[in-house]
């Protein structure tokens, strides 16, 4: 009865509009770096997913090529037009989802290709990944054998 009163009459001081107030922002503070963590680590995680894609169109074209992937030429987006539409479907697969600029078939894609390999190589060999330092300072890489690496960036992305 006594709280009842004390709220319908007097509402709330000053004091403890302040406190909650505070209290509220000392949480939103510490629950930021906490999200920011999370969404880069969903977007290092699409981008794994995007270079396995990737990797099982490579695979494919080699298989229909001989065993040669996808040659590149003086145009950045030459691999990619091999294996797009054919074998991977959505353009956004060519997107580093933590690369600042978004890669179609006009610009070329998020990733570099390394070309001249063919299916006996050496499965370790890189053949795609990311552009240096998408994931602040760090790289995922795939390798000829389909596996992905993540590794630190020789340069941070500007």
């Amino acid at each position: 009865m006594f709280l009842k009163r004390f709220f319908s009459e007097n509402g709330f001081t000053m004091i403890e509009m302040l406190v909650v107030l505070s209290i509220i922002v000392i949480l939103a503070a510490l629950i930021t770096p906490a999200t920011h963590l999370a969404k880069e680590k969903a977007r290092k995680t699409q981008c794994i997913n995007n270079l396995k894609q990737i990797s099982v169109a490579l695979n494919m074209f080699a298989n229909e090529h001989g065993g040669d992937f996808p040659p590149d030429g003086a145009v950045p987006n030459t691999w990619m037009s091999h294996l797009f539409p054919n074998y991977i479907r959505a353009e956004e697969n060519f997107d580093c989802p933590s690369h600042p600029y978004v890669g179609t078939l006009a610009t070329g894609p998020d990733y570099w290709y390394q070309s001249g390999y063919t299916l006996d190589d050496n499965p370790q060999a890189l053949i795609v990944g990311c552009y240096e330092g998408c994931h602040a300072g760090m790289e995922n890489k795939l390798t000829i054998g389909g596996n992905v690496i993540f590794q630190k960036s020789a340069t941070a992305f500007p």
